[in-house]
């Protein structure tokens, strides 16, 4: 009895100073911790696989435009992306490639803007001249190219076909593929083998076999104005591109045109050439008129005999 209740008090006495060991106890020094890392921001989308263009090659003058809005000289090897524009003069020429399976050819007289240039989509805007599309296929990627008003636009997925932008038309020929054609919310698909155009803010015509040969009639007007080398009249392939001495005259909505050509000193004739849509030139000579000349002036004397006397 004794021991059990020795065995009980000691028992007691050791919760007892558990017990107030627990209570004193200091509390566990507070874990020093880092800031929350703030989120980070969302990274921007990925840019749409942009492309660029690659000049292959050049003849003659051809320029881009730089940032400080000055035309300056290209050479092979440098690249175009969007916003960039190409130009080239009479004796111009260049090759670009976008990708492994597309070309353009910038032939003569020629300016363009390049608009979009990503895996889906190939954009060109023809200010003025002809390009030479070889166009792969490649997927869904389009190529589209526009007039300088937007308001005509040629697309395909695959072809190879010229376009030609005289600054009233925009017109397609095409030689392998299809090309369509859009203008005034009206399309045409324009097959190999045919031709079409769209003139400003009409739709565009129905799709027509190349012609054989380039259209250029001239009629000579009668004029009397000795500061007038010729006035000259005619109609061409409203598609084709029509030059007086180097200048580009528009044509109306059938091709017709009329032209007063100034003279100059020494000029004996004017040059008329026509471009088609495919490349085609042909070219004719008129012959200025006759300089009028001031009719010979008759002078009449009266002899009056002198008296020597």
């Amino acid at each position: 009895m004794v021991i059990g209740a020795i065995a009980i008090v000691l028992v007691i006495s050791l919760l007892g100073y558990l017990g107030a060991r627990t209570l004193f106890a200091e509390a566990p020094a507070a874990v020093a911790t880092a800031p929350p890392t703030p989120a980070l921001a969302p990274a921007p989308p990925a840019d749409p696989a942009r492309q660029e263009a690659v000049i292959l090659s050049v003849e003659g003058k051809v320029e881009r435009i730089g940032d400080g809005g000055q035309w300056s000289a290209v050479a092979a090897g440098e690249r175009l992306t969007a916003d960039d524009a190409l130009r080239t003069d009479r004796t111009g020429r260049a090759e670009l490639a976008i990708g492994d399976k597309s070309r353009l050819t910038v032939t003569e007289n020629t300016q363009l803007k390049v608009r979009e240039l990503t895996r889906a989509v190939h954009q060109v805007q023809l200010t003025r001249g002809r390009l030479v599309a070889r166009y792969d296929a490649d997927g869904e990627r389009v190529l589209r190219i526009e007039d300088e008003q937007g308001s005509a636009v040629a697309e395909t997925r695959a072809a190879k076909f010229s376009i030609l932008s005289s600054g009233r038309a925009l017109a397609v020929a095409t030689e392998t593929g299809t090309v369509n054609l859009g203008a005034a919310g009206k399309s045409v698909e324009v097959k190999a083998g045919q031709q079409a155009f769209a003139n400003v803010g009409l739709a565009p015509s129905a799709a027509s076999p190349i012609p054989a040969e380039v259209l250029l009639k001239i009629a000579r007007a009668r004029q009397a104005d000795p500061a007038l080398c010729a006035v000259i009249e005619g109609t061409i392939d409203p598609s084709a591109q029509l030059e007086i001495d180097g200048a580009i005259i528009p044509v109306d909505a059938s091709g017709r045109f009329k032209a007063e050509v100034a003279r100059r000193p020494g000029q004996s004739a004017v040059r008329v050439a026509v471009r088609d849509v495919s490349g085609r030139p042909v070219e004719k000579t008129v012959g200025c008129s006759a300089e009028a000349r001031a009719p010979p002036v008759k002078l009449k004397m009266n002899w009056t005999a002198i008296d020597a006397g």
